[in-house]
């Protein structure tokens, strides 16, 4: 099992963008290797967006870095001008 982790600083983003990121981010459930997925504002810091996805292996990992969801989705965050905290996380 794997956890794919994002997390993107909001601190300066206006609430358009927050949300707009926000929907973006869920979009990825519809991706067939995504099993699990958890997107929202941190309880302990709510300028800050998380994401925490859980996949089978490093194989649908890459698969779904490759899905056209995933592409679109990158493009909003790129649109946005934003930049994540990417943590990849092997877990038994």
């Amino acid at each position: 099992m794997l956890w794919h982790v994002l997390r993107f600083d909001m601190v300066d983003a206006p609430l358009s963008d927050r949300e707009e990121l926000t929907s973006a981010l869920q979009q990825l459930s519809g991706v067939p290797q995504v099993e699990e997925i958890h997107v929202g504002a941190a309880c302990n810091a709510p300028d800050v967006i998380g994401m925490v996805m859980r996949l089978s292996s490093s194989d649908d990992l890459a698969a779904y870095h490759a899905h056209p969801i995933h592409k679109r989705t990158h493009a909003v965050i790129q649109r946005l001008g934003l930049k994540a905290v990417v943590l990849d996380l092997p877990s038994e």
